[in-house]
């Protein structure tokens, strides 16, 4: 089984993912969480856009390749924590090159697109810039809106069957999504 956590920092990814990861392995399955951020590049060097975009396609064509292959082991959970929507959100406002490319890179991997189940989390932007603690890269209403916006749209070009826009604030405590989760995927 394949699992993406999606969404902007603070929006309860990580409890949700704890709560997956306890779920599973109670069920005697290997559950493999992944967290994957933007390439740290050598500070010394200076990059393109067009070679930090090569260096992500091969990273999330990686990731992706790495899901398909786990799609086919029913003992098996891998949960990718922000696998590849991020790179459409953040791709374009922070490395000036257009995150489209990881929509054709899911096409490439069958098994991922049929199996996997994709959480999108996000909130309105008051309640995550109240949840603020200083180390996301998104400050303020408008940037928040922005990411919230992108985040969105990356949820509506995915191809991932299955799939599920959460809104905090319509669902309310992390238990009742925790609740919400659960049906999706038993």
């Amino acid at each position: 089984m394949i699992i993406v956590v999606e969404g902007p920092n603070r929006c309860g990814k990580s409890t949700q993912i704890a709560n997956l990861k306890n779920y599973y392995e109670s069920k005697g399955m290997r559950v493999h969480v992944i967290h994957y951020e933007h390439i740290h590049l050598d500070p010394t060097r200076t990059y393109t856009p067009e070679a930090m975009k090569d260096m992500a396609t091969v990273r999330y064509d990686d990731m992706l390749k790495l899901a398909n292959e786990f799609a086919k082991d029913p003992m098996s959970v891998i949960i990718f924590d922000r696998a590849h929507l991020g790179e459409h959100v953040y791709g374009p406002k922070y490395r000036d090159y257009s995150g489209e490319y990881v929509f054709e890179l899911e096409k490439k991997y069958p098994e991922f697109l049929q199996n996997a189940y994709e959480f999108v989390f996000i909130d309105d932007a008051e309640n995550l810039l109240a949840r603020e603690d200083g180390l996301s890269p998104t400050q303020g209403l408008e940037q928040k809106k922005y990411e919230l916006g992108s985040f969105i749209d990356a949820f509506v070009k995915s191809n991932v069957h299955h799939k599920a826009l959460i809104r905090l604030s319509a669902i309310g405590d992390a238990n009742a999504v925790w609740k919400h989760i659960k049906e999706m995927i038993v």
